[in-house]
């Protein structure tokens, strides 16, 4: 199951050679058990004392996780791993964390009127240039809705892809 964004609604056929092939339809992310729910995005317990990358983004956190689910599915092929949890503290404020299983993590700042927003990132991995860079990509295939994207599962894994079989997103 993909971190990012999880609760797909999927119709797979399967070939008889081991593989199932299928598409995105739906969402279904409220029908989900406990046990189904990836890990939540956990904010480091002492992030002011983490050695941290501090920077400015202009694209808005909140348009990564609620522009579309065409997004999600992009993001979730190309971010293996990589998962986020939104918090709202309020209308004029807003945090986007993001996390991996390895410890790196990055924290996005969005706060209403301001053209740039703040990020914290630190560890292994730069996750917000990460994200970044895929939503740029979503953005630069058309903003391809989720009913485009496709799933194939073999023996080698989970691959999404992109209008066809052939059109792999990672």
């Amino acid at each position: 199951m993909p971190s990012w964004a999880p609760g797909h609604v999927l119709r797979l056929t399967a070939d008889g050679d081991g593989r199932a092939i299928g598409r995105a339809l739906g969402s279904c992310g409220y029908m989900m058990m406990r046990g189904q729910r990836p890990p939540i995005a956990r904010w480091p317990d002492d992030p002011a004392g983490a050695a941290d990358e501090t920077g400015a983004t202009r694209l808005d956190p909140r348009a990564v996780v609620w522009d579309a689910y065409g997004a999600d599915l992009a993001l979730a092929a190309l971010l293996p791993g990589v998962r986020y949890e939104p918090v709202p503290r309020h209308a004029e404020e807003f945090v986007l964390r993001i996390t991996d299983d390895a410890g790196s993590w990055a924290c996005v700042l969005y706060v209403a009127g301001d053209v740039d927003y703040t990020v914290h990132q630190a560890g292994a991995r730069s996750l917000w240039d990460e994200v970044y860079d895929a939503y740029m990509r979503w953005m630069s295939w058309g903003r391809p809705g989720r009913e485009r994207f496709g799933i194939t599962v073999d023996s080698g894994g989970l691959r999404v892809w992109l209008d066809s079989p052939s059109g792999g997103v990672g």
